[in-house]
């Protein structure tokens, strides 16, 4: 548990399949995060074929603007809310 969930942030939740993870979209994740600055941290869970692993990043964002930039960029099913 990071210091931010223990102070009462809750994590943003995305969801990736496995196959849309690369180069560019890392970048344009990254760009997403930083354009949203805030106090929650978030929790990147890849989907494989036999198992989905999940990721703490290392930024804190604003969960109340940041969802319709991820949906537009990755789509409905990438955003998963806040936990």
């Amino acid at each position: 548990m990071s210091s931010a969930e223990r102070a009462g942030a809750a994590p943003v939740q995305l969801t990736l399949p496995y196959h849309r993870i690369n180069e560019l979209s890392l970048k344009e994740l990254k760009r997403i995060m930083g354009a949203h600055p805030g106090e929650n941290p978030v929790r990147l869970a890849v989907r494989g074929p036999q198992k989905t692993t999940v990721y703490q990043l290392h930024s804190m964002v604003n969960a109340a603007t940041i969802a319709s930039d991820v949906k537009g960029s990755f789509g409905q099913d990438a955003w998963q809310g806040v936990a």
